[in-house]
């Protein structure tokens, strides 16, 4: 028979025993009991459990197996769970590190794209203010050139007037219309030759003065055409 040591830890082990030992345990003393009784025929008699140490040996090794396993598939999900985050971390941080370039990268191109543009504006600029030189040169050229050409003008009257005979007063010469010409005053006593001569340079003072009317008309209607031309160009900016 089977020996079995209770200890004060009793309580404890048998709490803590799987049931299956319980059980086992549990049909010895039921084998025991039966073996006590007096109508048990003690050499036909046999115990369920034939060897009781063995078989609650087998049951501890076969639960501390299951224990085992279940620590190791907890301990393969555990690993599994770590790497799973691990994975997420790499992944995530990856992301992050992808974002930060292409924020670095967007960053660059839109430096470089303001300075291209302020490059623009520059050249820009540089072009408005050549062309405004440009231009004011032109102008000035010509408004030198205007004058230039009223000086000559002012210059061929002051001629024309001191080159006027003496018959004809300063009155005369200041209200007198070139549409409309005085009529000639000659000296009828005076030779042929100088009567000739001072009918030549009557014509020819008219001439001029003709001609110094005309250059003046040209020159205000070049002056008019310049300041409308200038204006539309500046305007068309």
């Amino acid at each position: 028979m089977a020996q079995v040591a209770f200890s004060h830890q009793f309580s404890h082990r048998w709490s803590n025993a799987p049931q299956a030992v319980k059980d086992a345990l549990l049909q010895e003393f039921e084998d025991i009991m039966l073996l006590l009784d007096a109508d048990t025929d003690l050499e036909s008699f046999e115990f369920t459990v034939p060897d009781l140490h063995s078989h609650i040996d087998a049951i501890n090794s076969e639960v501390a197996a299951e224990k085992e396993a279940a620590r190791l598939e907890a301990e393969r999900l555990e690993a599994e769970r770590l790497e799973a985050e691990r994975a997420e971390f790499e992944a995530l941080e990856a992301e992050r590190l992808l974002n930060e370039e292409q924020q670095t990268l967007e960053q660059q191109q839109a430096e470089e794209q303001q300075a291209d543009s302020e490059l623009v504006d520059s050249s820009i600029e540089t072009d408005v203010e050549e062309a405004s030189t440009t231009e004011s040169s032109e102008i000035e050229t010509l408004e030198s050139q205007e004058e230039a050409t009223e000086v000559e003008a002012a210059d061929t009257d002051t001629e024309t007037l001191e080159s006027q005979p003496t018959a004809v007063t300063s009155t005369e010469t200041a209200e007198t219309d070139i549409s409309a010409p005085a009529s000639f005053a000659f000296d009828n006593t005076a030779p042929q030759a100088e009567l000739d001569a001072d009918f030549i340079k009557e014509l020819e003072n008219r001439i001029d003065d003709y001609l110094s009317e005309q250059l003046a008309n040209m020159s205000e209607d070049l002056k008019s055409w310049l300041r409308e031309q200038m204006v539309n160009r500046l305007n068309n900016k």
